[in-house]
């Protein structure tokens, strides 16, 4: 269902890239998962998890990133990089 809506809300290409970023984030979080482990989530005391961190902000026709700002730089460099691959 999830995927229909983003294909409704902005076509298939763009769709296809937001899906492949965010399986992206997934490796970026596993290479970083000790700091997820060790930051807990809010309100619950549950890991946290990167997209915790990560807005995707699309203003046509372009597609930019925002971090929060207790996200560690080396985690945002590794996001940013991902982000690059797919929309720049």
């Amino acid at each position: 269902m999830r995927k229909r809506t983003i294909e409704a809300e902005y076509g298939p290409e763009l769709a296809a890239k937001l899906n492949a970023f965010q399986e992206g984030l997934k490796s970026v979080q596993q290479k970083h998962q000790l700091h997820f482990d060790e930051t807990p989530a809010r309100p619950s005391r549950t890991a946290s998890t990167l997209a915790e961190y990560v807005i995707v902000h699309y203003n046509p026709p372009r597609m930019s990133l925002v971090f929060h700002p207790q996200l560690p730089d080396d985690i945002a460099q590794d996001t940013r990089a991902l982000f690059h691959q797919f929309f720049e």
